[in-house]
């Protein structure tokens, strides 16, 4: 139904039919064949000129519709092959013209696209996320100005970036940016470290899985440096009080991939 819909609504493509089908696409439940065949007809060019030029209210509804066809793995390679992480990352960046609302909804979609990545297509080339350092670097930096919503999304949109074991690049990236922390710059390690302080379950929990993954190649001795007693508190009170399986199971990781020649540190584990 939906399909036909909307061929009707691109036979006289006018303001009207499009806010008609950008809200359709925002607030119908859809099945993932109708996901899949809604990409294959073209549905996403509109929804991302909408992204770049409508008002706020359309931004907000094309941002809810990509979200909600970006859950279909497929459709996010799609997306991102088709320039909507640029659309997405401007949202983002460009916060005095945005709302916190629109910001949700572009880093929850970049959440979904970063997850599309892990999908590998049959004789297709491995698509990346991010590439250009500065996107990384500047997109990183928002876990320290955003709300709590977004902090999650980006955090595990980088977890999912760091996960694959060719992923060691942007790793060592992560180790050694400095991004912005209200107001000096600091390494991306710290601005972890300080995360994993926080009262918020789900943002500490998504700080930490992240956290786990940087420690898994330290070949650059960055953790060291940041990781001090009242880090490790922190972690071990997260093994004994988390209800979270995989939140214990990073926080143990990171733990037995401290550098075991650190005699404080080991001090500090046996306390």
């Amino acid at each position: 139904m939906l399909i036909i819909l909307l061929r009707h609504l691109y036979v006289g493509v006018g303001l009207e039919n499009v806010k008609l089908l950008a809200t359709t696409l925002a607030e119908v439940e859809l099945i993932d064949h109708n996901k899949a065949a809604l990409v294959e007809e073209g549905v996403l060019g509109m929804l991302l000129y909408l992204v770049s030029q409508g008002d706020t209210e359309m931004k907000k509804v094309a941002l809810k519709a990509l979200k909600n066809l970006s859950s279909l793995p497929t459709n996010g390679l799609q997306m991102i092959r088709e320039g909507a992480v640029v659309s997405l990352l401007g949202i983002l960046y460009r916060r005095s013209l945005s709302t916190p609302s629109l910001w949700e909804e572009a880093a929850a979609t970049i959440m979904n696209l970063s997850l599309s990545t892990k999908v590998h297509e049959a004789g297709q080339t491995q698509v990346v996320l991010l590439e250009d350092d500065d996107d990384i670097c500047k997109l990183f930096s928002l876990v320290n100005l955003a709300e709590p919503n977004v902090q999650k999304s980006i955090l595990h949109a980088f977890k999912d970036m760091c996960q694959p074991p060719s992923a060691k690049d942007m790793r060592s990236k992560l180790r050694q940016f400095l991004v912005h922390y209200d107001p000096p710059m600091i390494q991306a390690v710290e601005v972890l470290v300080k995360l994993c302080e926080i009262n918020d379950i789900t943002v500490l929990a998504a700080a930490v899985k992240l956290f786990y993954y940087l420690t898994q190649d330290d070949d650059d001795g960055t953790l060291s440096e940041y990781i001090g007693q009242s880090c490790i508190a922190n972690l071990l009170n997260i093994i004994n009080n988390s209800i979270d399986e995989e939140e214990i199971a990073a926080t143990m990781g990171i733990i037995s991939n401290l550098p075991l020649d650190h005699s404080q540190m080991t001090e500090w584990l046996l306390e």
